[in-house]
């Protein structure tokens, strides 16, 4: 089970995860881009990613990838084909190897959410702009 604290307005807490090997937690020092994340997922290859308001990270269970300048991060997922997608408050983008793709969504809408559908499309939620299908 992995959790985070809001260590925007705490003490800077991070990522707490109660693994069968005892508790591990992850600060900025072990690598995390901020300590104000907003989701926590595993993809199918047991990867842990993490998105923040500064940016993405990515524990491989030993180490600690950091793809910043994702301003706003709000939530990752990987689609059917294995590609990873980063939704941000104002963005969607699809990870091409070492850059990223913008699939802009919307003018004045807020992404909140991103999910992949039983038919292996991919929906974006928003705030302010209802719901978007790629």
């Amino acid at each position: 089970m992995w959790f985070s604290l809001d260590g925007y307005r705490s003490n800077k807490i991070g990522v707490v995860g109660l693994t069968k090997d005892g508790r591990k937690h992850f600060t900025m020092d072990s690598g995390l881009s901020h300590y104000h994340v907003t989701s926590i997922r595993f993809d199918d290859d047991d990867v842990l990613w993490e998105t923040c308001i500064t940016g993405l990270s990515r524990y491989d269970g030993e180490n600690w990838t950091t793809y910043d300048k994702l301003i706003r991060a709000v939530e990752t997922l990987r689609d059917n084909d294995g590609n990873l997608w980063c939704a941000t408050l104002t963005d969607l983008l699809l990870f091409d190897n070492d850059s990223w793709i913008s699939n802009p969504y919307g003018e004045n809408a807020w992404l909140t959410s991103v999910e992949l559908g039983y038919d292996g499309r991919i929906w974006a939620g928003t705030h302010r702009d209802g719901l978007y299908m790629f």
